[in-house]
């Protein structure tokens, strides 16, 4: 069976259906098969979360292997797993993984001579050794963890010579989880629909990452009064001036001083 993956419009939806086969599963659906041309994919896929009013929860196996028309592919919210050899030799440079996602299997972005970047949404993604073997730009450095939100803790790692093993003593810190270019994309793509906003704008806070809150008022994240009272006393507490001046002003414009 023929189908989609969509990006904005209905229309573009509606051009990608039949570039992609779905399998059903119980009450769910598989991605089993791209035939998506360099024309439908653009710079930028975002591949569907639902199919039929179903959820989409994997990637099968050798689904995007060899294609030769990605460049940045989104894996959207509710795909758990992503199968063997899924996106082998394929010209994909940057991929961003979701929260929901729960395991990579054996050579899933192997083999991809142009993989630049890949971040990831969640925290609790398992995988292969061999997951980014043989991926000659890919440095160590640029697979990230987007939100560690859970806490500090210690994660799997591709080795920065041959990515081709796991390093396990590699700790992403909330300083890391909050780059600039990863806080952007997560709230692009909102990624942090499962998340409880206020701890993390108590940890934005907390790290005096100053940059990143108006980024969070301009994606619609409404902040109550409880709240910015709560982060009005982090910030004081620690000096951030900065983050003082913003926290007073967001307050005086939504709810206005009172004595």
């Amino acid at each position: 069976m023929k189908e989609t993956m969509g990006e904005t419009t209905e229309e573009k939806m509606i051009e990608l259906e039949k570039y992609l086969f779905f399998a059903k599963k119980e009450d769910e659906y598989v991605i089993s098969l791209s035939v998506i041309t360099k024309k439908t994919a653009g710079e930028r896929l975002c591949l569907p979360a639902k199919y039929r009013g179903l959820p989409i929860t994997e990637i099968r196996g050798n689904a995007f292997a060899l294609s030769d028309c990605l460049s940045e592919v989104v894996i959207p919210e509710g795909i758990r797993k992503i199968g063997i050899d899924a996106f082998s030799y394929s010209s994909v440079r940057t991929v961003i993984l979701p929260y929901s996602l729960e395991r990579l299997e054996s050579g899933a972005f192997s083999d991809c001579a142009d993989l630049e970047q890949v971040v990831f949404l969640g925290d609790k993604v398992l995988f292969d050794c061999d997951v980014f073997r043989k991926c000659p730009k890919l440095a160590a450095e640029n697979v990230m963890q987007g939100l560690a939100l859970s806490c500090d803790h210690t994660k799997p790692f591709v080795d920065n010579e041959t990515c081709s093993e796991v390093k396990k003593d590699k700790v992403f810190d909330w300083d890391a989880a909050f780059r600039d270019d990863v806080f952007e994309l997560a709230l692009k793509y909102d990624s942090f629909a499962l998340f409880d906003k206020v701890r993390v704008l108590r940890k934005i806070t907390e790290r005096n990452l100053i940059h990143l809150l108006p980024l969070t008022e301009n994606a619609g994240w409404s902040i109550t009064e409880e709240c910015v009272g709560e982060l009005l006393d982090i910030s004081l507490k620690n000096g951030f001036v900065e983050i003082t001046a913003w926290l007073l002003d967001y307050k005086n414009r939504k709810f206005g001083f009172k004595n």
